[in-house]
C-alpha cells in the first residue's frame, strides 16, 4: 500500500475520532480494526453478553440495570465500534479481542445461541 494511503487513513481517523470509535488501518498491506475510543466498563460487561443472544430485556435482568440503560451502552458501544447491527458489533468486538469468550462463534447465522452439550 502506498505510504501516502497509509498517511491518508491516520489523517482521516484522527479527524473522525469524536464521531467513529473505531476504524480500518492498514499495516504491511493488511486492513486491521483498531479501536479509536475505549468501552467504558459497563460497555464491555454489555457487550461480553452479546454473544450469547439473549435480549436486551434479558441483559438488563442479569446486569441488575433498566432496560433504557442497556440501550444506553449499546448505542454507545455500537458508534464505538463502528458497528450498525449487534451481529457485527460481536465481530468486529471479537476481531479487536474485546471478547474473552471467542464472542462469534457462539451465535450462529441466525443469531440464536447453540444449546450446550
Amino acid at each position: 500500500m502506498p505510504a501516502q494511503m497509509n498517511g491518508y487513513i491516520a489523517s482521516s481517523i484522527g479527524a473522525g475520532a469524536a464521531s467513529y470509535g473505531a476504524a480500518a488501518k492498514y499495516v504491511d498491506g493488511t486492513c486491521t480494526w483498531v479501536l479509536i475510543e475505549q468501552l467504558t466498563q459497563r460497555e464491555q460487561m454489555v457487550l461480553e453478553l452479546l454473544p450469547s443472544g439473549r435480549s436486551y430485556k434479558e441483559l438488563a435482568h442479569e446486569l441488575g440495570v433498566s432496560l433504557n440503560t442497556v440501550k444506553s451502552h449499546l448505542k454507545s458501544t455500537y458508534r464505538k465500534l463502528a458497528a450498525g447491527s449487534r451481529r457485527e458489533a460481536v465481530e468486529r468486538a471479537d476481531r479487536l479481542g474485546l471478547l474473552a469468550s471467542g464472542g462469534s462463534s457462539d451465535v450462529p447465522s441466525g443469531g440464536v445461541p447453540q444449546a450446550a452439550a
